[in-house]
C-alpha cells in the first residue's frame, strides 16, 4: 500500500477475496490504494496527505462539471459586463471549495454566494450613470 503496488494489490485481492467485486482496471485499482493510504493509520503523515491531495484533484473535476454559472447575454452591448459577471460567480463557487463548502451537497450555500456576488456587482453597475445590466 505504501508504494501503490497496483499490480500486487490487484493479485493479492484476486487471492484473498475471490468471491468480492474486483477493480476491473489499474486506474480503479490506483484509486482504492490512495483511498485506503487516507484511511490506514500505519502509513506516515506525508504519504496520507499526498494521497489525499491525489483524490481531492480527481474529484475537482467532478465538481468543475457540476457547478453551472449562467449570465443572460441579450445584446452584444453588454457582453463586458456578462463575462465579468459570469468570471466572478464562477470565483465565488471556486472560494466556497476553497472554504470547505461540499459543493455537490450544499448548493443552496453556493447558490448564495454566488447571488451575494452578483448583487454587488450589479449594484456597483448601476451606480456608473446611464449603465443597465439586463434583468435590471
Amino acid at each position: 500500500m505504501i508504494n501503490l503496488d497496483v499490480t500486487g494489490v490487484r493479485r493479492l485481492w484476486r487471492i484473498v477475496s475471490p468471491g468480492t467485486p474486483q477493480p476491473e482496471t489499474d486506474e480503479e485499482a490506483l484509486h482504492a490504494l490512495h483511498l485506503a493510504r487516507t484511511k490506514a493509520r500505519f502509513v506516515p503523515a506525508k504519504y496520507r496527505e499526498y494521497s489525499q491531495a491525489w483524490l481531492d484533484e480527481r474529484e475537482r473535476k467532478i465538481v468543475a462539471h457540476a457547478v453551472g454559472v449562467a449570465v443572460g447575454m441579450e445584446s452584444t452591448k453588454y457582453i463586458e459586463a456578462n463575462m465579468e459577471m459570469a468570471f466572478e460567480m464562477s470565483e465565488a463557487v471556486a472560494t466556497a471549495h476553497k472554504d470547505g463548502v461540499p459543493l455537490k451537497e450544499d448548493a443552496v450555500e453556493v447558490t448564495r454566494r454566488m447571488r451575494l456576488v452578483r448583487a454587488a456587482l450589479k449594484a456597483k453597475r448601476a451606480a456608473v450613470r446611464g449603465f443597465r445590466l439586463h434583468g435590471n
